[in-house]
């Protein structure tokens, strides 16, 4: 076991020094983004940066695990598109149309490098006074996963002066406004959705806004009704919109202690998207909160390259009866590795995660709140709210303890695990 958690260590840090790279790239891109489009080629076409040799330890050591047959569809897509980019630097639409792959394989693999592509391929249509409007939405979009967010919001509010009727300008905008924790200005977006869009993406909006204010039986039913009717139209919705309303139903189900209904929304969701990155991460959360440690090492033990997973599987390690110590120890001295990285590199997206690997796996009651606190400062999420409530009291911060208590009376949230932690 000890060596098996050496070799992941040694592909962690050829990995970490890598998205070190992309990350310096995406600031250099915010500073200087004429000087970036020289770089396209190499972002475009190349996966792997130098770094030093790995030699494996022995001939039953494995080196890599191939994609199967079955993922090979999109890469071939995300190749043909890269291709056809690049035979045709003049043609707005094959930009963003890889733009869209790019951010949809970033999303799901949980891969920065592929947002920083897609930064790339849509450069060359930022310029100038009026953008078209298309390309400030995806900018607005990679730079929301990135948790730009007023930078996010800057190029949306550009995009809706051009095309105010613009669906997924609005549609960003709310989910912006909602991490952000601007429920006002996201019910306003809400509002405007449910004038432009078709009723499912409409409902999934204003759910999971309605589940976040103390309107999450009502959510629930409106939304599953109105995915119950798309399904049974002559026209289904595309699996992507299936995913987000299925995950959505998911976790309002969870957080409202709906055990067997939010079980059923995550194994519908997964079966449409059995590798989504987020949805692995949301399933395994709520299978923790059920004490299901075996069930959460089963569904993530082929995850380990997406940091956010990996702390799931560890803090599973830690639940089980007995606990394999050595395994757990490997683990903790990797992830703590893989956080050190991101601090390197300058990447702030993971402090939630972080926040919570300080204090459940390693004890670190002060150090989680501090994470914990700084982040409360950027996203608002239920995840932002339930972390920096469980590293307030466990460090002993009243007046922390008071802030996120205050903020979950005051907004209306209904969420079991949160209620049990704030009892007294």
């Amino acid at each position: 076991m000890g060596g098996k958690a050496g070799f992941g260590i040694g592909i962690q840090l050829r990995v970490c020094s890598e998205t070190r790279f992309v990350f310096m790239l995406i600031r250099l891109h915010q500073r200087h983004p004429d000087w970036l489009i020289a770089l396209a080629g190499i972002l475009l076409g190349a996966s792997t940066f130098a770094a030093e040799p790995y030699k494996p330890g022995g001939d039953n050591t494995v080196v890599e695990s191939l994609r199967t047959t079955a993922s090979k569809a999109p890469d071939r897509e995300l190749r043909s598109l890269r291709e056809r980019v690049k035979r045709e630097p003049t043609n707005a639409a094959a930009a963003l149309d890889l733009t869209r792959i790019l951010i949809q394989r970033g999303r799901a693999e949980a891969d920065p490098r592929f947002l920083a592509q897609g930064l790339v391929a849509l450069q060359p249509w930022l310029n100038g006074d009026s953008p078209p409007v298309e390309a400030l939405v995806l900018r607005a979009t990679i730079r929301q996963s990135l948790h730009e967010f007023d930078a996010a919001l800057q190029d949306l509010d550009r995009a809706l002066a051009q095309d105010p009727k613009h669906v997924q300008a609005w549609l960003t905008k709310a989910t912006v406004q909602t991490v952000r924790g601007d429920f006002t200005s996201a019910r306003q977006s809400c509002l405007l959705l449910t004038r432009l869009a078709d009723r499912l993406t409409a409902t999934v909006a204003t759910a999971q806004l309605g589940s976040l204010t103390g309107n999450a039986k009502a959510s629930y039913n409106a939304l599953e009704q109105a995915l119950q009717q798309a399904m049974s139209s002559p026209r289904p919705p595309p699996i992507e919109q299936q995913l987000w309303a299925l995950t959505v139903l998911a976790e309002i189900a969870a957080r409202s202690g709906q055990i067997d209904a939010a079980r059923r929304q995550f194994t519908n969701a997964l079966s449409l998207a059995p590798t989504d990155s987020y949805l692995l991460g949301a399933y395994a959360d709520f299978l923790l909160d059920q004490n299901q440690p075996d069930a959460v090492l089963d569904l993530l033990h082929q995850h380990s390259r997406i940091d956010a997973l990996w702390l799931r599987v560890a803090e599973a390690g830690t639940r089980r009866t007995p606990i394999d110590e050595s395994m757990v120890r490997d683990q903790v001295r990797d992830l703590a590795a893989r956080f050190e990285a991101a601090h390197r590199r300058g990447d702030t997206v993971h402090r939630r995660e972080e926040a919570r690997f300080r204090w459940r796996l390693c004890a670190d009651a002060r150090g989680a709140l501090q994470l914990a606190q700084d982040n409360w400062k950027v996203q608002k999420e239920p995840a932002d709210a339930r972390i920096l409530l469980e590293t307030a009291r466990a460090a002993g911060d009243s007046e922390a303890v008071l802030t996120i208590e205050t903020w979950i009376q005051t907004t209306k949230l209904e969420d079991v695990a949160m209620t049990r932690q704030a009892q007294p």
